[in-house]
């Protein structure tokens, strides 16, 4: 679920299935986030994007995956049980319930049938459309410890780093139908659809089959944050935002 950090400080924005449990737990065991935030009536407590909040923050950070994991993510949590979370409440997976199958090559073209560029669509519900972010912070499921060491040391939080770095793996997906294969056409096809996504959060990034961050470059935004002093420290490729909404910094991979 969202969560309260450092007190009202900022937000924590979960996202499904980027991480946020692993991050939730993290936040919990540190004593720094474990107050669920109310939300307006109809809508799930768990999983609503920010204009479903009751309570507003100055500063609000979440997380992002690839989209080709995220399917994989999902259909692995789902496969051969197809649960239906919170009944009779806007939740963003409910428009996902008419795109079940176990094998995952069909999963792929009922998504690709129903719900074209799903992921794409579900990271503006939470983040807002391209130049106009609703966060001041994004993540990637594929830097998730480092990414939270980043934004906890930006609030100013008290915390073990090492500990966050270390702290153990939660709410995996199952594997109760195997791993999923791609069908090379199908994965094509998903990335043309999600091609906003992509190209918003993993620039320059390898696709997944471990996703794999690319060699140490900047591009043409990096080299001119660089030139104006402004490329300080950037360890691990997440886009950091200020308040206003205008890139402090962005250690660009394109």
């Amino acid at each position: 679920m969202s969560a309260c950090v450092c007190g009202d400080r900022a937000l924590f924005l979960h996202i499904p299935k980027t991480g946020g449990s692993w991050v939730e737990s993290t936040l919990k065991a540190h004593g720094l986030g474990d107050e669920k935030v109310a939300t307006i009536d109809g809508v799930t407590w768990r999983h609503a994007p920010l204009p479903m909040l009751r309570q507003s923050f100055d500063f609000t950070f979440t997380f992002v995956r690839h989209p080709l994991s995220w399917y994989e993510s999902w259909w692995k949590f789902q496969a051969g049980q197809w649960q239906i979370f919170e009944p009779g409440v806007w939740h963003p997976q409910r428009t996902l319930e008419r795109c079940q199958s176990d094998d995952f090559s069909e999963f792929i073209r009922l998504m690709i049938r129903h719900e074209p560029g799903y992921v794409s669509r579900m990271y503006e519900w939470f983040i807002g459309p391209p130049g106009h972010d609703y966060v001041q912070f994004v993540g990637r499921q594929e830097t998730l410890a480092g990414d939270l060491v980043e934004v906890l040391t930006r609030l100013g939080c008290e915390f073990d780093v090492e500990m966050v770095r270390q702290a153990p793996r939660a709410n995996e997906s199952p594997k109760q139908m195997g791993e999923p294969v791609w069908d090379p056409g199908l994965r094509a096809r998903v990335l043309e659809l999600e091609a906003p996504a992509v190209a918003r959060f993993y620039r320059g990034w390898a696709e997944p089959q471990g996703l794999v961050q690319p060699r140490r470059r900047l591009g043409l935004m990096g080299r001119m944050a660089t030139r104006l002093g402004r490329g300080h420290g950037r360890s691990n490729g997440s886009l950091w935002k200020g308040r206003s909404g205008e890139r402090e910094s962005l250690r660009s991979t394109g």
